[in-house]
């Protein structure tokens, strides 16, 4: 059977392969070693490698071509050796690739999962506009469409966690586990799909605040778009090196230890190296891998002598604090983030819209009212504020009396030489940190009905 292709060129053996090599310039040393070498990697994908090292022509009208032919010195076994440092480099982005993969999944399916169970089928605890009917197909949601396709990830998962849901609760997974068994891509545009707060909550978790101070959202879905695409890469051995990636990361002026990054490193893998760096220092603030894969770049690209501008690092990228040995997420940052860890929060906006015992017109006051006179807590990262939703009784829409005259309290006790922002940390430190003989938190005993005021003063003597 004939194909429609237009390709001629004849089948080579191997052996005819390194002949034709040899024959455009390559020195390709031992034959019968050249021959082992592309029986084990193969010709075409190491034509990738090799390309940089093609005579560069210019036609008789002047138009730049690349030859067939190789620049004077081209050694196979040199080529080989940039391979295998590529290959090197695949390993070491897969491993920072899986932890930060491992804490993406887990903050999107905890975050939806305090709004809802099931938040990820539940179009009411998502974004309006991807349960929205899509305008050229009117009978479809994003949404629905999207569900379509996890179902069948969901049905295929082997994992062994993902059988004993099914055979004990039913054929659906929580959304906690849900995370865990869909693809990165499906992933992505879950998150993509989620609600704005759930999604800033989540950006915010990861130090990516936009130019409003809230988390950054489509950041953070460029970041994700970018790791599922360079993970497709590194999972299917392709070539990281001297590559102008499809998915260009986006600019990141607001972010001061990224913001030397070039619109060529972006697009290379320099970029995915520093954003993988500044979350690691995030997600396991202990992790030397950032100092590991900058000394394997500096001392391979040595030996080899290739230059760094292959993989997009930019003139004094060294300089960049990011690549400094004593670089560390900022403690005060790290420290108002872990408050937020495990709860349910809103921005102002959202908490306005809780307050329904009000009139919309006098929500914002009385909000202002509250904060004013400490009985409603929040914790500010940049210019955002997140309050803590479990101060809100849902039913009423007002603040719980007994967290109002907790927190009122509280706020006066802590020493008055402390900022306000440092007080309220340590009013939110005390619900979410157990105290004395006690294992669970005041938050905790709170939201089981059984914390009260007295209770509060005499087993959390804080106040």
């Amino acid at each position: 059977m004939h194909s429609d292709s237009t390709y001629t060129k004849p089948y080579l053996t191997v052996r005819e392969q390194v002949t034709l090599l040899a024959s455009r310039g390559m020195d390709v040393g031992d034959r019968a070693e050249a021959e082992s070498l592309l029986t084990r990697i193969g010709y075409y994908r190491l034509s990738g490698y090799w390309y940089p090292f093609r005579e560069r022509l210019v036609d008789e009208i002047g138009h730049a071509m690349v030859s067939s032919t190789f620049l004077p010195g081209t050694m196979l076994q040199h080529v080989c050796a940039i391979y295998d440092f590529d290959r090197d480099l695949r390993t070491a982005i897969f491993e920072a690739l899986d932890t930060v993969e491992i804490a993406l999944r887990f903050q999107i399916g905890h975050t939806l999962g305090r709004r809802n169970t099931f938040a990820h089928r539940d179009p009411a605890s998502l974004n309006p506009a991807f349960a929205a009917v899509r305008p050229e197909r009117t009978a479809v949601t994003r949404h629905q469409e999207w569900l379509v396709r996890f179902d069948e990830q969901e049905r295929r998962s082997r994992e062994a966690f993902a059988a004993h849901f099914r055979a004990i609760y039913g054929p659906h997974l929580p959304v906690w586990v849900a995370t865990e068994v869909m693809s990165l891509g499906t992933l992505g545009q879950l998150y993509d799909g989620a609600s704005e707060d759930d999604r800033a909550s989540i950006a915010v978790g990861f130090d990516l605040l936009g130019k409003d101070g809230k988390g950054d959202v489509a950041l953070l879905s460029n970041w994700l778009n970018h790791i599922r695409y360079v993970r497709n890469l590194c999972a299917h051995h392709s070539r990281l090196w001297n590559r102008s990636f499809d998915v260009e990361l986006a600019a990141v002026p607001r972010i001061p230890e990224l913001a030397h990054l070039t619109e060529k490193s972006r697009r290379r893998l320099y970029g995915t190296i520093s954003i993988l760096s500044f979350l690691l220092a995030r997600i396991t603030p202990e992790s030397e891998w950032r100092l590991r894969v900058r000394d394997l770049i500096q001392t391979r690209t040595l030996e080899l002598r290739i230059d760094l501008d292959a993989l997009g690092f930019p003139a004094g990228w060294g300089e960049a604090s990011l690549w400094s040995d004593s670089y560390r997420r900022d403690p005060a940052t790290t420290r108002r983030i872990g408050l937020l860890a495990g709860l349910s929060v809103a921005s102002t906006a959202t908490l306005r819209d809780l307050l329904h015992s009000r009139e919309p017109k006098g929500r914002r006051s009385w909000l202002n009212y509250l904060t004013k006179h400490h009985a409603l807590m929040w914790t500010s990262v940049g210019e955002a504020k997140f309050f803590p939703t479990f101060q809100i009784d849902a039913r009423s829409g007002d603040i719980h009396p007994l967290v109002g005259a907790i927190n009122a309290d509280l706020y006066e006790h802590l020493a008055s030489t402390l900022d306000d922002d440092d007080r309220r940390s340590g009013v939110l430190e005390w619900w979410v940190a157990p105290c004395g003989d006690l294992s669970e938190t005041p938050r905790e005993l709170f939201e089981a009905g059984r914390l009260t005021l007295l209770l509060a003063r005499t087993a959390f003597p804080t106040i």
